[in-house]
């Protein structure tokens, strides 16, 4: 609840949450009957789950009382990256794309693909649910810091890819590929500065 007060796209926890509940029952379901795939859902353990579209009703309810409109978030201007078809991220001429070079985004997918299918052999379904809705819908963005929105699952695909994170390989790899890294944040960190001409406003 407290994902989704702060931050919208929190509701997807719920998602992939009751997902984690639901899916395995489903045969239950299809053999046994709605009565018995009910009440194998325990919904008193797991009413909790509740609260999290109820703190998006808080916060919508709260624009409506602000803004005087209820979904005042999806009419904030040039906000909402989310487009279909998928893979909108490759045009070019989109406001928050505006290039061509994008040839990381294929890496991305390709990791983030490979993270979640390695995922779903973990006993806890409820990150490998969680990773591949935020990941589905990390496809429909169409923005050219997509990593910034895959900052969520970036935990689960360390998790994911431990193996691979412990072997004596990558750390020989990574001993030389820090030197790039700390190059490279040298050289961000000192360029993505906003300039502001009154400080006053900050003091």
């Amino acid at each position: 609840m407290v994902s989704v007060l702060t931050k919208s796209p929190g509701v997807l926890l719920f998602i992939a949450l009751f997902t984690t509940i639901i899916a395995p029952r489903l045969k239950t379901l299809a053999t046994r009957g709605i009565k018995i795939f009910i009440k194998n859902l325990r919904l008193k353990k797991t009413w909790g789950l509740g609260l999290i579209p109820v703190g998006l009703l808080i916060v919508f309810s709260i624009y409506s009382y602000t803004f005087g409109d209820f979904f005042a978030y999806f009419k904030s201007g040039d906000n909402i990256h989310l487009f279909f078809p998928p893979f909108q991220i490759f045009n070019y001429s989109a406001p928050w794309v505006g290039t061509f070079w994008l040839e990381e985004i294929i890496f991305v997918y390709l990791l983030g693909a490979i993270g979640v299918h390695k995922l779903k052999s973990l006993k806890n379904k409820s990150l490998y649910y969680y990773s591949l809705i935020f990941f589905t819908s990390i496809l429909f963005i169409a923005h050219r810091d997509i990593m910034r929105y895959a900052l969520p699952i970036t935990p689960l695909m360390l998790i994911a890819y431990k193996d691979t994170i412990l072997s004596k390989e990558f750390k020989i790899a990574f001993g030389i590929i820090i030197i790039p890294i700390f190059l490279y944040s040298l050289a961000f960190i000192s360029q993505n500065a906003m300039q502001i001409s009154n400080w006053a406003p900050f003091l």
